[in-house]
């Protein structure tokens, strides 16, 4: 059986054989835009994710995974080591505004992109250390710091679920561990619901029937 991340990398690069598949996507695409265009929070955001009847190809042009393997068991959030919002820095033991969420994990796992998009710039930064940042649909970026190693270049498309780079401690950081940011609007917001979405889509098809997308098979 593929995995989450396996199911992902199949829908970005499928060419409908319906053409009214495609003008369905391209109607959902333009009906989200419109929606998002007329009230631009997150909180709007995820109304529109549960109200519209939601095709795998746009959810993966958005951060709808967690850019780490633990979301297959829906743990993310027990696992993080720090979460979004106030807290005290483990190194300066300042109170401060966490701009994301911290993953730990071990020296060299992978990093996956949380959604389809282009890589916007990867650098070395004195407190996310190693980052990338990634430009999805719709206002919605992804940020992955403290990072070893890039496995991508600035200007890649990247497909949801591609491995980007592997795990490290650089800049201000107390071990191995990943700092996942998620930004709408250039404003930034809570990733822990961003993590569930391809999970929660594939659990609602899976529980009525229907197949989200051709099997391996099919693309053949």
């Amino acid at each position: 059986m593929l995995s989450c991340w396996g199911l992902c990398l199949l829908i970005t690069p499928m060419v409908s054989k319906a053409q009214s598949t495609g003008e369905k996507i391209g109607s959902l695409d333009r009906r989200v835009d419109s929606l998002l265009r007329k009230a631009p929070s997150v909180e709007y955001f995820l109304k529109v994710i549960n109200l519209i009847e939601w095709d795998s190809q746009i959810l993966a042009s958005i951060p709808s995974i967690s850019p780490v393997r633990i979301a297959e068991t829906r743990n993310i959030a027990h696992a993080i080591s720090s979460p979004f919002g106030g807290r005290i820095h483990p190194i300066f033991h300042t109170h401060h505004s966490h701009s994301g969420i911290d993953i730990p994990g071990k020296e060299r796992d992978t990093i996956y992109a949380a959604g389809s998009g282009v890589v916007a710039s990867i650098g070395v930064d004195d407190k996310l250390g190693g980052f990338i940042r990634i430009e999805h649909e719709y206002g919605l970026i992804s940020i992955y710091g403290h990072m070893r190693k890039a496995l991508c270049h600035a200007e890649d498309t990247i497909r949801i679920g591609e491995p980007i780079g592997l795990m490290g401690s650089t800049g201000n950081s107390t071990g191995p561990h990943l700092h996942y940011s998620v930004k709408f609007r250039e404003t930034f917001t809570d990733p822990i619901p961003f993590c569930y979405l391809m999970f929660d889509y594939f659990k609602r098809v899976s529980d009525s029937g229907k197949v989200p997308f051709p099997s391996p098979e099919d693309q053949l």
